[in-house]
């Protein structure tokens, strides 16, 4: 990714405006960025190096990118400052959901497999695809704490 101008936008943590680009050409100059890819492309990690006296980019904000006719919309997880060195990593939103955690869960009612999901991800960043058991419902209790994946 880093041979290639690819212009990043550095977005709020409500993803409601641009803070800044990071964009080697007429923004902030980024070193590197290393971008991986898993799951034929539903997961990706971004590694971003830049030099800056200042922190512009910080953990819990946005990124917003086209690259190789694929959009990305990654959350930065973390921000490592060493001197000037400005390091960053990004997660898209399904290895967010790595972070995010439940507690116990007593439902009052049998829940189908739908309104479960919709409790443990109300953001709805997983999409139900065929779902054959959509008239079926059960009664679960959870009572550990883990992460919604």
């Amino acid at each position: 990714m880093s041979k290639r101008n690819v212009r990043i936008a550095i977005r709020d943590t409500t993803d409601s405006h641009n803070v800044g680009f990071f964009d080697n050409k007429s923004g902030i100059k980024y070193n590197s960025a290393n971008l991986t890819q898993f799951l034929k492309g539903a997961c990706s990690v971004l590694v971003l190096t830049y030099h800056s006296k200042k922190m512009i980019a910080q953990s819990g904000q946005k990124l917003a990118f086209r690259f190789k006719d694929k959009d990305f919309w990654l959350n930065i997880n973390s921000v490592k400052k060493t001197g000037y060195k400005i390091e960053l990593t990004a997660y898209s939103l399904s290895l967010e959901a790595n972070k995010e955690k439940r507690g116990p869960h007593k439902p009052a009612n049998a829940m189908t497999i739908k309104q479960y999901i919709d409790y443990y991800d109300p953001e709805h960043s997983f999409e139900i695809g065929i779902n054959e058991v959509a008239d079926k419902s059960i009664k679960l209790e959870w009572s550990g704490t883990d992460t919604i994946l």
